[in-house]
């Protein structure tokens, strides 16, 4: 899936497939390992961190990620519009794992490899929110 849409614009439409694999996952009783796609998102949420939000950013409004599949440019540069992607991965991350620890017998050992892959990304990433957020999903991890 990462190399249909490499580019770190097209992040709502990643979010959008990981979100349909965790439903085939939770409905159909498969295991899908969309805890890892999840996981590759975080490094383009890095990528898009190494350019700062312009000044005076974050005002973009009406701005609704259910319905977006790219971001614009003013968008791409919106810090805003960037938190709200990281919650939005946060969430699905958060679910993956849950759906994961439910269904697996053993999921430490699918756990273990994404852990310092997370590990990795939080010591990568320049916005303090993000690595706020996604501290946390190195505590439910374990």
């Amino acid at each position: 899936m990462g190399r249909l849409f490499p580019s770190s614009k097209y992040l709502p439409i990643r979010i959008h497939c990981l979100r349909m694999l965790l439903n085939i996952q939770r409905d159909c009783n498969v295991f899908v390992p969309a805890l890892a796609f999840a996981i590759e998102l975080l490094d383009d949420l890095a990528q898009m961190d190494v350019k700062k939000p312009k000044a005076g950013k974050g005002t973009t409004k009406g701005v609704n990620l259910e319905k977006m599949l790219r971001l614009s440019n003013e968008q791409f540069e919106d810090a805003g519009v960037r938190l709200h992607l990281a919650q939005q991965l946060f969430l699905s991350t958060e679910e993956a794992i849950k759906l994961l620890k439910s269904s697996e017998r053993h999921p430490e050992t699918l756990l273990t490899p994404l852990q310092g892959r997370l590990r990795i990304f939080l010591k990568k990433c320049a916005n303090r929110e993000h690595v706020r957020l996604f501290t946390k999903l190195k505590s439910q991890m374990i």
